[in-house]
Parts: C-alpha cells; sequence; structure tokens
C-alpha cells in the first residue's frame, strides 16, 4: 500500500506541473490579449481627447475613455500578478527557489484525436495506483478480519514443573504441571472481530468511491 501512495504521489506532482505550465501558457496568452486592449484603449482615449479639443464631442467620452483606460490598466495588473504568482508555483514544484527565470515556450491548441473512453476506464481502474492503494488497503483489513477469527480460541499455556531434592543420600524428585487458561473464557474476540469487519467495509466504500471519481474523471477527458 506504501509503494501505492509513493506512485500516486508521484503521478500527482506530474499532474500538477503541467497544470501549472498550461496555466503559464495561458496567462501568457491573456497578457498579450491585456497589452492589445490597453493599447487601442489609449488610442481610443487619444481619439476622444482630440474630438473634444476640436468641439465634435463632449468631456463626458474623454473621462469615460479614461476610466476605460484605468480599467484595462487595472485588469493587466491583475494578469501579471497571476503569472508571477504562478511562475513562482512552477518553480517550486521544480525545487528551484521561486524567484528564479522561467521562461515557458508551447502552445495551448491540441490536435483533435479520437479517445476510446471504454479503455481508458478499464486501464485506470486497473492502474490507477490510488485505486492499487485501496485495494491493498481492503486486503489489508480482510487480513485483519482473519486474524481476529483466529484469536477466537484462547491461548492456553501449559507449564511441566520439575523438582530435586537432596537430603544425605536420599533424592527426592517431585513432578508436576499446570494450565493456564485467560479469562473469561468463552470470550470469543468478538469485539476485535466486529471492528476488523468495520474497517474492511469502510475501505471497501472508499474504494468504490474512489472507483466512482475515477470513471468521472475518464469521462471528463472529452
Amino acid at each position: 500500500q506504501t509503494t501505492w501512495d509513493v506512485q500516486n504521489a508521484q503521478l500527482e506532482l506530474v499532474k500538477e506541473l503541467k497544470e501549472t505550465f498550461y496555466r503559464i501558457l495561458f496567462l501568457e496568452e491573456k497578457r498579450a490579449f491585456a497589452d492589445q486592449a490597453l493599447e487601442l484603449a489609449q488610442q481610443l482615449l487619444h481619439v476622444a481627447e482630440e474630438r473634444y479639443r476640436v468641439g465634435e464631442s463632449p468631456q463626458l467620452d474623454v473621462n469615460l475613455a479614461r476610466v476605460e483606460v484605468h480599467n484595462v490598466q487595472r485588469q493587466r495588473l491583475e494578469v501579471l500578478s497571476q503569472l508571477t504568482q504562478t511562475r513562482a508555483m512552477l518553480n517550486r514544484l521544480l525545487a528551484r527557489p521561486p524567484e528564479a527565470p522561467l521562461t515557458v515556450s508551447g502552445t495551448l491548441d491540441t490536435p483533435p484525436h479520437l479517445l476510446d473512453i471504454e479503455h481508458l476506464r478499464q486501464h485506470a481502474l486497473q492502474q490507477r495506483p490510488d485505486l492499487r492503494s485501496r485495494n491493498a488497503a481492503v486486503e489489508m483489513a480482510t487480513g485483519e478480519v482473519a486474524l481476529a477469527q483466529a484469536q477466537r480460541v484462547p491461548d492456553v499455556e501449559v507449564a511441566f514443573i520439575v523438582e530435586r531434592e537432596e537430603t544425605g543420600a536420599d533424592i527426592r524428585q517431585t513432578f508436576g504441571g499446570g494450565l493456564a487458561v485467560p479469562l473469561p473464557l468463552w470470550n470469543r474476540n468478538a469485539g476485535g472481530i466486529a471492528a476488523a469487519q468495520a474497517r474492511t467495509r469502510a475501505a471497501a466504500l472508499e474504494r468504490t468511491a474512489l472507483q466512482q471519481v475515477v470513471t468521472t474523471e475518464v469521462a471528463n477527458t472529452v
């Protein structure tokens, strides 16, 4: 189970790396659009000011254009802030200093491809390390039930005693024995069995819930 947990942690790290990488690409494109929007807003402000100067538009148009410039500037700063934070996150995932220079290249465009959902689902249900970890947990809990059932029989301890006593020419030997049985005698370890069975049911329910999550995640890949 620990082996599968480690592999699942590695898989989650790769997933987070990919998501962060593509988020940077997305924010880079968003910043480019913000730059273009800012340039356009500044041009419109310049046009509004020129029209107001020659008396072709009221002061209100100039004020509205200035407000739009401020809004676009604010949105651009938000994008830059998100981009800085995401770059720092990717550096952290790569075990690099947060402020280390980082350049990514790629595209968000992906070629269309057909996916065999049923094949992917079966493969995920068989190979996902988190599911394999859940399977191991169920097996371990089932083993605990078997162990608790085996402990229904009380441990009986048998002792054999030999004593030897010499008095002059006489030698006396005494033989004896003992039997130790834990009390209460008829305690069939019902509590231990019930607890182990409850852990088994809980592990099985967690596995079933995770199987449903995996099935949903595969379906969402289309």
